[in-house]
């Protein structure tokens, strides 16, 4: 028999589950894996699964977005999918800066009480919703969850005409077949826009010190990595959860002492490798 790999989710169950920047109803989701990591997820009784923002994209509080998920038949698979997870284990979703959380509430409480293409989407009733960072412990350290936005260039994530610059992007993305080459091109033209890498970390980072968080877990960037940091004489561990986009799809899951930042092939032949990362997480490893 095949040994299992150590990357994957223990066969017991997993405490803790994190995906962030679904960006469902957006044109670049790779719903087939995610949908597959979904179904093939296990939890403990008592395990979480947290969704780190940007699970919609939502542009301003209009429930007129919905039909853009409901135009998406996979999209709302792995919905209902959520939903079915929703109704047996905890299910947290952060705000991210495409769901403020009044509409991503409103938007999830709306669809709850439908049937897209035949799926129950019930359970979506069950989420719970956190406008502030979500907090929680595991082997005596404080873990702290924020979609990571605040971090960024405010003329990226705060301006006015970011939901009309999102819009036209996503426009020209679903025009852009083959090559991807209008996509590529258009990435690198938003990039000198937001807040360089090491920006980003640093602000992160302080922001790990005023919370006493030992670890932090953030999003927005869509670049994974978990690395230990040492910031003011502490080390933290500062995670990005990478995406479900335009990057090969990755996912973190903490058992067994391990925080565990998973990686699965992209379908977009230009982008990075696959990731694949462990970093214990025991006492020992925290200064």
């Amino acid at each position: 028999m095949q040994a299992q790999s150590p990357l994957s989710p223990q066969q017991e169950g997993v405490e803790l589950a994190v995906i962030s920047d679904l960006h469902l109803g957006g044109p670049l989701t790779q719903v087939i894996p995610l949908l597959r990591m979904l179904k093939s997820l296990k939890l403990r009784k008592d395990g979480v699964l947290l969704i780190n923002g940007d699970l919609l994209n939502l542009h301003g509080k209009r429930l007129a977005d919905v039909a853009a998920i409901a135009l998406l038949p996979g999209h709302v698979e792995v919905l209902a999918r959520i939903a079915e997870i929703a109704i047996t284990h905890k299910v947290v979703a952060v705000a991210g800066n495409h769901d403020p959380i009044v509409d991503l509430r409103e938007t999830l409480q709306f669809l709850s009480s439908t049937e897209l293409f035949g799926r129950d989407l019930s359970g979506l009733r069950m989420i719970e919703f956190r406008r502030k960072p979500w907090i929680w412990y595991s082997n005596g350290h404080k873990l702290v969850a924020v979609h990571g936005h605040q971090f960024d260039n405010p003329v990226v994530t705060h301006s006015r005409f970011a939901p009309i610059v999102t819009r036209v992007f996503e426009w020209l993305v679903r025009r852009d077949i083959g090559k991807k080459t209008i996509t590529k091109w258009l990435s690198r033209v938003v990039s000198p826009w937001s807040a360089k890498k090491e920006t980003f970390i640093e602000a992160a980072l302080q922001f790990a010190e005023n919370e006493s968080a030992h670890i932090l877990l953030c999003g927005h960037r869509h670049d994974a990595e978990a690395e230990w940091r040492e910031h003011q004489g502490r080390h933290i561990l500062l995670v990005d959860l990478g995406c479900w986009t335009d990057r090969p799809p990755t996912w973190v899951t903490i058992a067994d002492g391990v925080l565990r930042l998973h990686g699965l092939p992209s379908f977009f032949a230009y982008s990075q490798t696959t990731i694949r990362t462990e970093v214990p997480i025991k006492w020992s490893a925290v200064t």
